[in-house]
């Protein structure tokens, strides 16, 4: 029974495992979302007001709201720059182009002129998107990865200094500022599941173990429900109290079947109108298991024991070959009647 039961706790606790291991991953998917949307908004910030400490005037920082309609736009091959050198073309990038923080071409230009002039240094900019995060309560372990092209189109890279952790699966946005001479911006915060939802992974566990809990108990209530419906569904036996004989001694009799007559204290078995002794030890076993009907005649391998061998000779061997002989000799009389094992410690007579 307990191996049975283990069985069934391990079997409820996979399942269990199971949902908490796609819930968990579901809600980490919607956070990480939620967080790289407000690391970018919290990054843009940080641009606008490194431009407002340069003194540029006008709202520099644009940020698209539908990229989604550039898609049916037809874009030039190139781009031309003028500036003290003269003319230049430049090759222009579909890709970099749907990425650019504006969709404003003067701005664009802007873009390139003040910061291929004046580089962002990413290792300053990132201590103050590092405020901005402490303040809006995201993890403040940052890192920036700053690259530039230069009009002949050669890429000066930068990044912060402390950058080793930084793998693609924590960057939490990357976008273009310029205009063919792109400034590339990329984001990265170390993060993981501990640090985005501490809580929620407390109440999961919590409801974890309730579910685990609870639906084992219901699982084992269930079980002796049916149990104890099946035990209801064995035939009951009518019992025939003070049968009296020539002696005018009561007699205690059952009737198995409608051709089979127990005579309990005559250890006695009428078997249509024949007689037949019996044992005297199966006469007390089969009484037993009669008079234990309000149990669905179901009796404990404790109970058995007590009344076989009151002096506590009694052994499990013993016990196991009473049960087969009183078995054999019902099987003798009738094919249907019968006695079976149920669970680990009990015994039901099948009538």
């Amino acid at each position: 029974m307990r191996i049975k039961n283990t069985i069934l706790l391990f079997m409820i606790a996979c399942i269990g495992g199971i949902a908490l291991f796609l819930v968990c991953k579901y809600t980490y998917q919607l956070k990480v979302t939620e967080l790289k949307k407000e690391a970018y908004n919290v990054f843009i910030q940080v641009l606008n007001e490194e431009l407002k400490e340069r003194k540029v005037e006008g709202p520099l920082i644009h940020t698209i709201s539908n990229v989604a309609s550039w898609l049916g736009v037809d874009l030039p091959d190139s781009v031309s720059i003028i500036d003290s050198t003269g003319k230049h073309r430049y090759k222009l990038d579909p890709q970099k182009h749907l990425k650019n923080i504006t969709d404003m071409t003067d701005m664009r230009l802007l873009h390139s002129i003040v910061f291929i002039e004046d580089p962002l240094i990413p290792d300053s900019l990132n201590s103050i998107w590092r405020k901005y995060l402490s303040s809006s309560h995201l993890p403040t372990k940052s890192a920036l990865k700053i690259s530039r092209t230069n009009y002949k189109g050669e890429i000066d890279s930068q990044t912060t200094l402390d950058s080793k952790w930084c793998i693609p699966s924590n960057m939490v946005f990357t976008f273009y500022m310029g205009y063919a001479c792109e400034i590339e911006m990329m984001g990265y915060l170390h993060y993981s599941i501990w640090n985005i939802m501490p809580t929620m992974l407390s109440i999961y566990f919590l409801l974890y173990i309730i579910y685990v809990y609870g639906s084992y108990r219901f699982a084992m209530f269930v079980n002796r429900k049916v149990v104890a419906m099946r035990r209801k569904e064995i035939i009951e036996v009518p019992v025939i109290t003070l049968v009296k004989e020539a002696s005018d001694t009561p007699v205690r009799s059952y009737i198995l079947h409608d051709n089979i007559i127990f005579y309990a204290e005559q250890q006695i078995i009428e078997l249509d109108g024949k007689k037949e002794k019996i044992q005297k030890q199966q006469s007390l076993l089969l009484e037993l298991f009669l008079r234990n009907k309000d149990e669905g005649y179901v009796l404990e391998d404790d109970v058995i024991s007590q009344h076989l061998w009151p002096d506590r000779s009694g052994s499990v061997d013993r016990l196991h070959k009473a049960i087969g002989r009183l078995r054999s000799k019902l099987n003798e009389l009738d094919g249907s009647i019968d006695i079976k094992r149920q669970g680990t410690n009990a015994y039901q007579l099948l009538l």
